[in-house]
C-alpha cells in the first residue's frame, strides 16, 4: 500500500523513509517498513528526487537512497514532528487492530498480486 501511494506521491516517500530510518537506527525498533520496502520507496525517491517537494527533504541527501540508507543522520536531525510520527507509526503498528490490519493488507496484496493486477 505505501509502495503504491509512493510511486502515485513520490513526495510521501521522505517521510516514510526517515521515519523509518528513526525507528531502525536511533530507536532501535523494527520500522512497519520491510527492508525490500525501504529500498524501493529509496529507488522511488532517488528517480524523482529533482521533482519531490517536502519540507524535510533537505535531511536527506540524494547520495543516501542510491545507498539505500539514512544511517548518516544523527539523532539531532530528526524534527520532533518526525519522531512523535514515527512512535505513533510504531504504535499502530504493534497494536492489535494493526496487527490485523496487517494481515488484511497482505491478504489483500496476495490477491492482487494472483490477479495481475
Amino acid at each position: 500500500m505505501i509502495l503504491r501511494t509512493c510511486s502515485r506521491l513520490p513526495n510521501l516517500c521522505v517521510p516514510y523513509l526517515i521515519m523509518a530510518s528513526y525507528l531502525y537506527y536511533i530507536m532501535d525498533e523494527a520500522p512497519p517498513l520491510e527492508d525490500y520496502a525501504f529500498d524501493r520507496l529509496c529507488r522511488i525517491a532517488a528517480r524523482n528526487w529533482s521533482r519531490i517537494q517536502h519540507p524535510h527533504k533537505r535531511l536527506i541527501k540524494r547520495a543516501w537512497l542510491d545507498a539505500g540508507s539514512l544511517y548518516q543522520l544523527r539523532p539531532k536531525d530528526y524534527p520532533l514532528r518526525v519522531r512523535a510520527a514515527a512512535m505513533a507509526w510504531l504504535d499502530l503498528y504493534q497494536s492489535p487492530i494493526g496487527r490485523q490490519l496487517e494481515r488484511i493488507r497482505l491478504a489483500l496484496e496476495s490477491l492482487v498480486n494472483a490477479r495481475n493486477f
